[in-house]
């Protein structure tokens, strides 16, 4: 299974290298917990590059479900993420994760080849 796993890992960072140039700037804020006073807490974000597609459309789940979706963040390369996670564009977009993460697990080492992730 590696030979096959090792060309997709080969593509994923091809596709990184091409698209290094328009990639934006992301900050991902990771879920850290609750509390019964502040609710949902985020202590501080690191910033990372993705392909950033900023457009309004509606997206149909797995579940059959509709969702109105403002932006698709997409990392060429695995970035670890929950549905809790935040997510807020260089121009200040953000809204909650619709769908995602996702990504084609890499079976080699038990992480994605690369997220996607739809902001609502």
């Amino acid at each position: 299974m590696s030979g096959y796993a090792d060309i997709i890992r080969d593509a994923v960072a091809l596709a990184d290298s091409l698209t290094s140039t328009v990639q934006d700037t992301v900050k991902h804020y990771a879920w850290a917990g609750e509390t019964s006073l502040d609710g949902a807490q985020y202590p501080s974000f690191v910033e990372r590059k993705a392909i950033v597609e900023k457009k309004q459309r509606m997206m149909r789940l797995e579940n059959g479900k509709e969702v109105l979706v403002q932006a698709s963040i997409f990392f060429p390369r695995p970035v670890p993420a929950t549905m809790k996670d935040k997510f807020v564009l260089s121009d200040g977009t953000t809204g909650p994760i619709v769908n995602g993460p996702n990504g084609l697990m890499d079976p080699d080492k038990q992480a994605p080849y690369y997220r996607e992730i739809w902001l609502g």
